[in-house]
This record gives C-alpha cells, sequence and structure tokens, in this order.
C-alpha cells in the first residue's frame, strides 16, 4: 500500500514537473474592455515581436516565444473593437517560417481581432539572428502613409543586440516625432535585455517597459491597453432644466 501511494506521489510531481516545463503559457482570464465608453489614443497600433532563437530558451517553465505571442493574444482579445490601423512585424525567424530577417506578418490595415488572431496564430517557430534594428527601419516604411498618432510595442528578452536598436528608434522618433509612442515588454530577465528595452521606451518620452510577467493577469492587461490605447470618453453633464414659474398675479 505505501509503495503504491509512493508511486503515484512520484508519478504525479513527474507530471506536474512536465506541465510546467510543457512551454505552455498558463490560462488567461480576459478582462474584456468592450463595453466601455473608449476612444482611441493612438490611430496606428504596431506590434515588434521577437522570433529570434534566443526566443526559444524558456523562462519560468516557459518557452519565452509562447509568452511574446502569449503578450500578443490577450491584448488582442482585451482591446475592444477600434476604428484603427494595426500591423505585426517579426524579426529572428527560423528558415521554416522565413528566410527574411524581418517581414510584416500582419497589415498594416483596418483592425480586426479575428485577423490579428489569425496572422499571429501563423508566426512559428522561432529561429535565427535578432536584427530588431531592422525590424525598426522597415516600421518607418510601413508607417509612411499614415496618419494620426501611433503606439508602437515591442515584446522581446532584448538579448544580444548591441546599441542599434537605439539609433534605429532615434531615427523613428526624429521621422515621426512627436506622433509616436514606443512601449516595450520585456520577456525573460537578461540583464542587459532589460537596459535595452527602458532605453528604447525612453527614446519617444511618452512609453514605457514593463515585463510579460506583469501582464499575466487579465486586469493587468486591461490597464496596459487602456494606457498604450485608449482614452474615456466623458459624457458631457446634463443641461440644468429651468423650471417655468407663472408670473405673480399683480
Amino acid at each position: 500500500g505505501i509503495w503504491f501511494l509512493s508511486f503515484l506521489a512520484v508519478a504525479f510531481l513527474l507530471s506536474a514537473c512536465a506541465m510546467q516545463q510543457s512551454g505552455k503559457p498558463g490560462p488567461f482570464q480576459v478582462k474584456s474592455l468592450a463595453d466601455g465608453n473608449w476612444k482611441p489614443k493612438a490611430d496606428n497600433l504596431v506590434f515588434v515581436l521577437d522570433t529570434s532563437s534566443s526566443m526559444t530558451e524558456g523562462y519560468n517553465g516557459v518557452e519565452k516565444f509562447a509568452t511574446a505571442k502569449g503578450v500578443l493574444a490577450n491584448f488582442n482579445q482585451t482591446m475592444p473593437d477600434l476604428n484603427i490601423k494595426a500591423a505585426i512585424r517579426t524579426f529572428g525567424h527560423d528558415p521554416g517560417l522565413s528566410r527574411q530577417s524581418t517581414m510584416l506578418a500582419y497589415g498594416l490595415t483596418d483592425y480586426s481581432r479575428s485577423d490579428f488572431a489569425a496572422s499571429l496564430d501563423k508566426i512559428k517557430p522561432a529561429g535565427g539572428p535578432s536584427p530588431i534594428e531592422k525590424a525598426l527601419g522597415d516600421v518607418a516604411g510601413d508607417l509612411k502613409d499614415t496618419q494620426g498618432k501611433i503606439a508602437m510595442v515591442v515584446v522581446s528578452d532584448g538579448k544580444k543586440m548591441g546599441k542599434a536598436p537605439l539609433a534605429a528608434a532615434d531615427s523613428l522618433k526624429a521621422q515621426y516625432a512627436d506622433r509616436l509612442c514606443i512601449y516595450t515588454v520585456l520577456v525573460g530577465d537578461d540583464p542587459a535585455g532589460q537596459r535595452l528595452m527602458a532605453d528604447l521606451s525612453k527614446t519617444t518620452g511618452c512609453g514605457f517597459t514593463t515585463t510579460a510577467d506583469n501582464l499575466s493577469t487579465g486586469a493587468q492587461m486591461a490597464n496596459f491597453v487602456e494606457t498604450v490605447m485608449l482614452e474615456a470618453v466623458v459624457a458631457p453633464p446634463p443641461k440644468p432644466c429651468l423650471l417655468y414659474t407663472s408670473p405673480s398675479p399683480r
């Protein structure tokens, strides 16, 4: 009896360990913002997604690439339907996905939640080098015909990228000035990557950096989506009622 119980305990631990290392993020409970009264803070939303070989590494028992794609998927599920342009540009690439160092995987087009999700699903597997500066350079071309404000969200581990990405971000800032805000989401805990992502987010003066760990709950993601993309529409106060009073008799 004791032997059998011990066997069950070991089997349970092994299965739990296997689940933890399965490469799939945990369940995400969407906190939808669809019912809010919003207007878009930006007219264009561009994701820059790291699909390089370092993203195949594990972090907290999950493949970093799966975590990064989860950030985009959860953002997409949380955001209300908006009349904006959206895009996903990737960089790195396993040869099975593309032999280009960067490519436009979705858009730039009228935002559709279902089309965004379908395009994101096709981005696999990760592999190859990390030419994020080429992706940022091509984003400049992706945006050339756009109007209005631009929110760019970079999702990456920031590993082994050097200083070239900062020069590319400075060039984007020079071209789009105060129309552009850069937000960064660090996947993993690489110290150099953390510094790079922080520095990228400071380029425009209106973005910020966060981590995938800090966007893991529905409430955290809803707050991020709201900060990046949404402005509450405040209804005007009701006009005061003017009560009619009959003239007093003389």
